[in-house]
């Protein structure tokens, strides 16, 4: 137990610092709002896909809690922050700190997004399923 603590401890650290250095990096190429926010967070969670596929774990950004939207939010920290003057190292430490805190508390709370029902088949089969009808549909025509 005290081992898979601080793991999940190491991973919260691991996706705030890679928020920041995400965001800082795309900002320095010249990049949009947007693109910045989702190059942290590609960068945070980039790591952890790695991480779970290699120990053979479904990746905790598809089945886990508040995980990518917490780096989102810290990415846009430090966005929000350079208007006010904020100097580039500041920024870092809040997108780091704001992330790191969202993902202990919703470690700690069992925070998490609502999730999907369950669909009645895979979104192929309901696709397949889908372009079978219109192609039925068209024929009766």
């Amino acid at each position: 137990m005290l081992f898979r603590s601080f793991v999940m401890l190491a991973d919260a650290v691991g996706l705030g610092v890679f928020t920041a250095i995400g965001a800082a990096q795309a900002e320095s190429s010249g990049a949009g709002i947007f693109t910045v926010m989702i190059m942290a967070a590609i960068t945070a969670c980039g790591g952890g896909v790695i991480r779970d596929l290699l120990v053979r774990k479904i990746p905790a950004i598809l089945t886990s809690d508040f995980y990518a939207t917490a780096s989102l939010i810290g990415g846009a920290c430090f966005l929000v922050l350079r208007p006010l003057g904020w100097t580039p190292d500041a920024r870092l430490s809040v997108a780091l700190t704001v992330t790191l805190c969202l993902r202990l508390i919703a470690m700690r709370y069992g925070i998490s997004l609502p999730r999907v029902k369950r669909l009645p088949a895979s979104p192929s089969q309901l696709t397949e399923l889908r372009k079978a009808a219109q192609k039925a549909s068209r024929s009766h025509e």
